[in-house]
């Protein structure tokens, strides 16, 4: 009987150390892999921002009617795709 008291509490230890230990990886992969997203993301957005402006410069050059050339592209966005793949 004495046996029972030992290996009970033991046991449930043994289950709420596993249980606590899959959780935490779990969790902590998780926020790894949010992290990269929102990395991913902030990317994206300065990206889709620059793009904003340089069309937002073009539209007002050809407004303005001023002449070639048009606005420069900007250094920062020369690895977008420009169509000639």
């Amino acid at each position: 009987m004495i046996e029972l008291y030992v290996a009970l509490p033991s046991a449930l230890a043994l289950a709420l150390g596993s249980v606590l230990t899959y959780r935490a990886a779990t969790t902590s992969s998780r926020h790894s892999r949010m992290a990269k997203l929102e990395a991913r993301q902030d990317v994206l957005e300065y990206r889709n921002r620059r793009l904003w402006i340089y069309c937002r410069q073009l539209i007002d050059h050809i407004y303005r009617r001023q002449g070639p050339p048009p606005p420069a592209w900007p250094d920062d966005l020369d690895d977008v795709d420009d169509g000639k793949a």
